[in-house]
């Protein structure tokens, strides 16, 4: 196989192994206008306003004093046809990044969020959104953000 592109992406590895001339695809990029699905908007509202916040483990427990958190977010992507949650975790220190971890999946979050409780376990663990001061998301709750109708459908017209 022989690919024709202005641009390299993960199918290129394939070449390694080899080139049947006989087989070229013409690689090209394409934007195309994407149709929201009904309720979209208030979804995405309501996952944000639920998964936005700060995982704080130092004494302050109001994110506008606190040095030491794990800030979080989601993001929607799409990608052939589909859309798939993201959760960002952003590891921060005096407003300084540490490190940056994205998850897609609820058990890969609650891992996540386990990591975090273990390593600070000394310190008790509270979780600040724009409205809710209070416990960690139940397993349950971060289970519910990745079970969105939206996120189970195709959008390949």
């Amino acid at each position: 196989m022989k690919i024709v592109s202005k641009y390299k992406d993960y199918y290129d590895t394939a070449m390694s192994m080899g080139i049947d001339k006989t087989i070229v695809y013409e690689r090209f990029q394409k934007e195309m206008k994407f149709e929201k699905p009904p309720n979209y908007d208030k979804i995405i509202r309501d996952l944000y306003l639920k998964a936005y916040g700060s995982i704080i483990y130092d004494r302050d427990r109001y994110p506008w004093n606190t040095k030491n958190k794990y800030q979080n977010q989601i993001y929607i992507i799409g990608f052939c046809g589909k859309l798939y949650l993201a959760y960002n975790f952003q590891h921060r220190i005096e407003n300084q990044i540490l490190s940056s971890k994205t998850f897609y999946s609820a058990p890969s979050v609650l891992g996540y969020i386990t990591e975090i409780e273990m390593k600070h376990n000394q310190q008790e663990l509270v979780y600040f959104t724009n409205d809710y001061d209070g416990n960690i998301p139940s397993n349950n709750q971060i289970r519910q953000t990745f079970e969105q109708n939206i996120l189970k459908q195709d959008y390949n017209n």
